[in-house]
């Protein structure tokens, strides 16, 4: 699947809803009727997954050879916000749903922080289960 026909598919589906227990970085179903509901992170991870043909081999392989990067950053009204950077296609993300250059994100207001390193992403998606276990004993 292209990039661009990954984005158009994700972006009929996708309807934003924020993590109310932590951060869960889960990578979206978009193959069925229902949306497919998540938050900035779970956008970018899904969009990875669709143009790496849903292969979690060559997901994990396109982040170690930084085809794609994560960065964390700022949302133009200022919270907290991870957006995607893509090799020869650009910058995306689940607000402007399209790819931009850095200059186009930044004069929309966007703040670049810091990239997600891999060992992050890993023990990001390692640790799910504990967060989740931790948040339904805590309630946090």
């Amino acid at each position: 699947m292209t990039y661009k026909e990954a984005q158009q598919l994700l972006n009929k589906k996708f309807i934003y809803l924020s993590d109310t227990t932590g951060e869960k970085w889960t990578i979206l179903d978009v193959d069925t009727d229902k949306g497919a509901y998540g938050d900035c992170e779970d956008y970018v991870l899904t969009l990875a997954y669709l143009v790496e043909d849903k292969s979690y081999v060559k997901f994990w392989l396109s982040f170690i050879t930084f085809k794609h990067v994560i960065w964390q950053g700022k949302t133009p009204s200022g919270q907290p916000h991870a957006f995607m950077w893509t090799r020869g296609v650009g910058w995306t993300d689940n607000i402007t749903k399209e790819p931009m250059t850095k200059e186009q994100m930044i004069s929309l207001g966007y703040k670049f922080w810091w990239p997600i390193i891999l060992p992050l992403m890993i023990a990001k998606f390692a640790l799910r289960p504990l967060f989740y276990l931790i948040n339904k004993l805590t309630g946090y």
